[in-house]
């Protein structure tokens, strides 16, 4: 179809209206197709759904609806999706080994570990993508030492192609997952590799999940302008995120994170990264209570998507709703506790949520003096947010916050402290914050 030509020489908007009139199925799916290349995950599903009314058994169109679910967040619809375009070709190994990854993100091993079998009985050549679907679903199990040689032998298959690139990155980051080289190595490691392979966005984006401090930014900013032409908008916003997150741009770390969980509704990553920054870091806490009461639905059992969301409903006036999200998991979770201690705060129970604080941040010191720090800055932030500097005694929210711990000296370079620090320029509160 001249459409698709069209389209894979750039021109997705004529692409589509050479297609616009038309309503066999393949000029739904030609459509469906478009729009998923495009990012337009809703509309695209729409017509993938119509296309596969007329032909329920066309992989393609299974394989692309899946997809665009799966970005959307219905992941069980996604996978459901992805098994019967497996059982309807089941000789397409892209169409089993998208089914695979979708069961490992969700940590379904037993299915998983069927379908390979499944793979092999019907002798399907192993080659590196397989060899990288088995030694993910090693890594699931928890059997690191198993799975390196495989992706070893999966990156030595490739050779010094692009793919083999990827491989021997997601090698260094299951060495350092098995405790065989440093954080600091594994850094080094995925630079020689970007050296070696410029062109490579998934290295750049593994490189972006290892980058923690604000002298990685430049590089990972440099990196990013190499190959921004040809990221998917999903990629591009997880980057842009992360390099404002690195450099402590608030204000373009909230937009990027709120593109990123657009195009990826179903990463509890995108949305923890979306609440974060446009609750904690721009202070836009209505967007970022509408992000977390679907993250909430969204996925439940989460720790940290339940904390986040916490803190944004205690900072958007809900309170009470917060309390009850945390009073019954909250144990000795020194994270967990401190944010319900902020909710009991926003609820006017000072002396409690006081007290919460302060526990919060004992078991925090035990565990590391940083998290003190951190704690202290958060508190001083919230309390000054809000406004019990102005109702309550000074004499009485002295006695009862946490006492001042100044920064690490290299606050500068953790993205946690610049957050705050921005925040704290915006309304031009003093910085360290303290009480």
């Amino acid at each position: 179809m001249y459409a698709m030509l069209t389209f894979e020489s750039g021109d997705a908007d004529l692409a589509l209206q050479e297609v616009a009139d038309m309503n066999q199925p393949l000029a739904e799916a030609v459509k469906g197709y478009i729009l998923l290349k495009s990012g337009e995950y809703r509309k695209a599903a729409s017509h993938l759904r119509t296309a596969l009314r007329e032909q329920p058994d066309d992989p393609d169109s299974l394989l692309n609806l899946s997809i665009c679910l799966w970005y959307l967040g219905s992941r069980d619809k996604a996978t459901v999706a992805a098994l019967r375009a497996t059982r309807s070709s089941p000789g397409r190994k892209d169409v089993s080994l998208h089914y695979l990854n979708l069961l490992l993100e969700q940590e379904k091993v037993a299915e998983a570990e069927a379908e390979i079998r499944s793979l092999s009985a019907r002798g399907v050549i192993e080659d590196p993508d397989l060899l990288v679907a088995k030694a993910r679903t090693l890594m699931a199990r928890g059997d690191l030492e198993r799975a390196i040689p495989i992706l070893r032998d999966a990156a030595a298959l490739e050779d010094d192609t692009a793919a083999g690139g990827e491989i021997r990155g997601n090698l260094v980051v299951l060495r350092y997952e098995a405790d065989r080289i440093t954080h600091e190595e594994a850094v080094k490691q995925l630079v020689e590799l970007m050296s070696q392979f410029p062109a490579s966005e998934s290295l750049v984006v593994l490189y972006a999940r290892f980058a923690r401090t604000a002298d990685h930014a430049t590089f990972l900013r440099s990196a990013l302008d190499r190959v921004r032409g040809g990221l998917s908008p999903l990629r591009l916003a997880y980057l842009n995120h992360q390099v404002a997150l690195l450099e402590g741009d608030n204000e373009a770390a909230a937009d990027a994170a709120l593109e990123w969980f657009v195009h990826e509704r179903g990463n509890p990553m995108a949305a923890a990264a979306a609440i974060v920054s446009l609750g904690i870091g721009s202070e836009k806490w209505d967007e970022a209570m509408e992000v977390a009461r679907e993250a909430l639905g969204s996925f439940p059992e989460d720790l940290a998507i339940t904390n986040n969301a916490a803190y944004v409903l205690a900072m958007a006036g809900h309170a009470q709703e917060a309390i009850a999200l945390l009073e019954p998991i909250a144990g000795d979770d020194f994270v967990l506790n401190a944010t319900l201690g902020l909710a009991h705060l926003a609820d006017g129970n000072i002396g409690t949520g006081m007290r919460l604080y302060r526990e919060a941040a004992d078991r925090a010191e035990r565990i590391d003096p940083l998290w003190r720090s951190l704690m202290t800055s958060y508190q001083a932030l919230v309390v000054r947010q809000l406004g019990l500097l102005e109702s309550q005694p000074e004499q009485v929210i002295s006695a009862l916050a946490l006492a001042q711990v100044s920064p690490p000296a290299d606050w500068a370079m953790r993205p946690d402290f610049l957050r705050l620090f921005g925040v704290a320029q915006r309304h031009g509160y003093p910085w360290p914050l303290a009480l």
